[in-house]
């Protein structure tokens, strides 16, 4: 094991529907009676999802080549590989998330590590799915559907759209479980680069990624370009009406949650596998801004029956749906569990044995001088 590569989180592996093929998992099997959704300005359905695992796997830059990629920490399906396509993820594997094996889409971004290259295990990820034009009707991803968020290359920190949206940001805060449990604290400032947050403030650090929602109605990111099919509003902003020819997708948002802990060191010196690159001779190292090469790929996975459900019950007519969805069904609880997937049950410790650059960047297969790092996607166009 290669720092924490390999390293799983097994709770969910106990699903009664884990590995059961898709053609045997309906929406009406697995969700039973739950309360229906209150009204809001505008649709969301929404969920967490514990980590899964690390792979140095991308199935979208790298399909089919496992170990070619930089250490990625996954959430969702639980067997996502660098093999992963739809058809596989809907018919294998668990999900970390609390709509259980309805969705078994993958969530990946680049692993984050301490100054002492140690790899940070996050606590949980929270993930929406929202409208952002209340005027349009908003369409199921397809199925194939996968996209990348970000730039693995980046060197300069990402900023805020026009209207003030930050796709892309990290920021100091205090997750919902530290606000269940009664306190409370300042909310940090949204940020292009990994800051200190003092764990005297603040319970956790946030890694934020909202995705591109414009959908050009035609491809599904599989013809080697993740990115072009799918864009902001005109005007580079998050809010607003999509460009003409193009559809509405549910707008993805991932928040990670990091717990900050003085024995993990200072934050701001926290980094991120894709923020290490490799000089002319060979040698590793972390670029000045660290976190600016922030990014994050999805591949669909959800049941298709489902996410139209959500999409039509949730989105479409204003509701704001959790597990449960807008028809006054919800996600079936594991037999035997009293919650849904929805807590951080990772019960290991949130940071993983370390090493060095070196360790942290073995040869990729089949390169040779600066590009053979695995941390280093100089010569890639994505994430």
């Amino acid at each position: 094991m290669v720092l924490a590569s390999g390293l799983r989180n097994t709770f969910d592996d106990a699903s009664p529907w884990a590995n059961t093929p898709a053609n045997e998992i309906s929406y009406g099997a697995i969700t039973e009676p739950g309360p229906m959704p209150a009204g809001r300005s505008a649709g969301i359905f929404h969920e967490n999802c514990n980590f899964s695992h690390f792979a140095y796997d991308d199935s979208i830059l790298f399909p089919g080549q496992a170990g070619a990629a930089h250490l990625h920490m996954f959430f969702g399906n639980s067997k996502s590989t660098a093999h992963s396509t739809f058809d596989s993820l809907r018919n294998s594997g668990a999900s970390t998330c609390a709509h259980n094996e309805l969705n078994r889409s993958s969530y990946w971004a680049p692993a984050v590590f301490n100054r002492d290259h140690k790899v940070l295990i996050p606590e949980i990820m929270n993930v929406y799915y929202t409208e952002l034009d209340s005027n349009a009707q908003i369409v199921p991803f397809p199925d194939q559907f996968q996209m990348i968020q970000g730039n693995a290359m980046a060197t300069e920190p990402p900023s805020a759209l026009t209207d003030g949206t930050w796709p892309l940001y990290w920021k100091c805060g205090w997750h919902e479980s530290a606000r269940r449990g009664g306190n409370s604290g300042p909310a940090g400032q949204y940020q292009g680069t990994i800051p200190y947050c003092d764990p005297g403030t603040y319970t956790h650090l946030e890694m934020g990624i909202q995705f591109a929602h414009c959908w050009d109605g035609t491809n599904n990111g599989t013809n080697g370009d993740p990115k072009s099919h799918i864009r902001f509003p005109d005007g580079n902003k998050a809010y607003g009406v999509c460009p003409s020819g193009t559809k509405h997708v549910p707008a993805i948002r991932m928040r990670v949650h990091f717990k900050l802990d003085s024995s993990f060191g200072p934050s701001n010196e926290w980094y991120l596998s894709s923020d290490v690159r490799t000089d002319s001779n060979g040698d590793h190292y972390i670029i000045d801004n660290r976190g600016a090469s922030i990014h994050a790929d999805w591949m669909n996975g959800w049941d298709t029956e489902t996410l139209k459900i959500a999409v039509d019950t949730c989105l479409n007519v204003n509701r704001d749906c959790w597990r449960h969805f807008g028809d006054g069904r919800q996600a079936k609880l594991d037999p035997g569990q009293q919650e849904p997937r929805t807590v951080a049950h990772y019960k290991g410790p949130l940071i993983a044995e370390g090493g060095s650059l070196d360790q942290l960047c073995p040869s990729r297969p089949g390169r040779s001088g600066p590009e053979r790092a695995l941390c280093d996607m100089s010569a890639m166009s994505g994430g």
